[in-house]
């Protein structure tokens, strides 16, 4: 850790060189996505984008609406 306890909080610092990575963008809809007869399984990124659109309706984690 690094710091001298000065800052906001008063505490010592836990990553003062963080990594920042650039964002992804949105992610292009093929054809094949958009075609309901074809079976296709749910990735990682795809759980992500549920959850995002949950979270700007104002839904929760289980999509039950929050107070």
């Amino acid at each position: 850790m690094v710091g001298g306890g000065s800052g906001v909080g008063g505490g010592l610092l836990e990553n003062a060189n963080p990594l920042i990575y650039e964002r992804s963008g949105e992610r292009p809809v093929t054809a094949g996505e958009e075609d309901e007869q074809v079976p296709d399984s749910i990735d990682a990124r795809e759980i992500f984008d549920i959850r995002r659109c949950w979270a700007r309706a104002g839904w929760g984690v289980l999509g039950q609406a929050e107070k």
